[in-house]
């Protein structure tokens, strides 16, 4: 296990810049799961929008309810970086979108933003394990046929992943990465260059301390007047729309 990397995400995600103190102690995947079942509850995105664990009632079931295994794969919805990710998706997804979830985790985003209306989606992630569950969910939820997964390479030396995969290269309409900073600065070309313009980009996985950072690093290529951050606690997503007049 790379303790040192997870030391610097760790790092990287409060905004610290000191050392942190760590011990390491080993979880079976089987006790996490459970841990996970245990404790996961639904939870209320905002009005008409649920999160809801696979084997439990729809509190609403006249609500868009987004039904959910996690297993092991980040994104149970209840982090407020996702939460804000939701809840963009939710106000800004009109019907027929194609989606880009990047770092998909669990599939939470892609799989929300498809049963909001959104067209078809593809999400990607570095674990493989993220990719089964994504996969699973999407079943669950009854969008499978709609939610292409790949896996991608967390050195952004490897290829492209839909290119390595064959899947045709595309821009899409929305493009959404509740990751981390580091990875949103070097993702930045990437991330633009999916996005179509006059698309729209929601940023996540930052605090609110970050978040201009992160402004400052996609704003150039965004539409005067369109980008704006918002904040839940301590955490932040930034939005905006890529200027309709530069290409990827």
């Amino acid at each position: 296990h790379d303790v040192a990397g997870t030391l610097r995400a760790a790092r990287d995600a409060l905004g610290r810049e000191q050392d942190l103190e760590a011990s390491v102690e080993e979880v079976l995947d089987e006790e996490w799961e459970a841990a996970i079942r245990a404790s996961y509850k639904p939870f209320e995105v905002e009005s008409g929008l649920w999160v809801v664990p696979q084997w439990c009632e729809a509190p609403d079931p006249a609500a868009t309810n987004v039904l959910l295994e996690p297993g092991l794969a980040f994104g149970t919805g209840e982090h407020p970086t996702t939460r804000l990710c939701l809840s963009a998706l939710r106000r800004r997804v009109a019907g027929g979108e194609s989606v880009m979830d990047y770092g998909t985790g669990s599939g939470v985003l892609a799989i929300a933003a498809l049963l909001l209306g959104a067209g078809a989606a593809v999400g990607t992630d570095t674990e493989p394990f993220s990719i089964t569950a994504a996969g699973r969910n999407a079943a669950i939820n009854g969008v499978a046929d709609r939610l292409a997964l790949f896996r991608c390479g967390s050195d952004l030396r490897e290829p492209e992943p839909l290119k390595q995969a064959g899947h045709p290269l595309r821009q899409f309409d929305v493009v959404v990465a509740n990751i981390l900073q580091g990875p949103l600065l070097d993702l930045a070309p990437r991330l633009l260059g999916y996005l179509r313009p006059g698309g729209l980009l929601l940023l996540s996985g930052v605090t609110a301390e970050q978040a201009e950072t992160i402004a400052q690093a996609y704003g150039s290529e965004l539409e005067s007047g369109s980008l704006w951050t918002e904040q839940l606690d301590s955490w932040a997503l930034v939005g905006g729309i890529k200027c309709r007049d530069k290409g990827p």
